[in-house]
């Protein structure tokens, strides 16, 4: 059975690349004003209750999809900001990719 050191290194474990650090810090900066527009309300963004209001009553998108999307943004965006899940940016990809089609079908079927 492993360890939870070993279950955990994939999450955790980075590599000593500047260029990739650069970038992950860049991409970390601009997602967390975003996501903090959605969540938080700050810069003048909505809030996380005018935002799942906004996305459902224009998109159709069913609110438990909208707070996926927004939980993986502001997670994210701190995770890409603190190092961590640096050697697997793929979960927060996932997520948000996951309720962009989920709530794509949603929308589709509903026509």
């Amino acid at each position: 059975m492993a360890s939870r050191a070993g279950l955990l290194d994939p999450l955790v474990r980075t590599n000593d690349d500047t260029a990739l650090t650069v970038l992950r810090l860049a991409l970390g900066i601009v997602m967390f004003p975003h996501a903090a527009q959605k969540v938080f309300g700050w810069f003048g963004g909505p809030g996380f209750s005018g935002f799942v209001g906004f996305v459902g009553s224009h998109y159709g998108v069913p609110a438990g999809f909208a707070m996926v999307a927004v939980a993986a943004e502001l997670l994210g965006s701190l995770g890409l900001l603190l190092g961590c899940w640096a050697g697997s940016p793929r979960s927060a990809s996932a997520a948000t990719c996951w309720s962009r089609s989920r709530s794509f079908i949603a929308t589709s079927d509903s026509s």
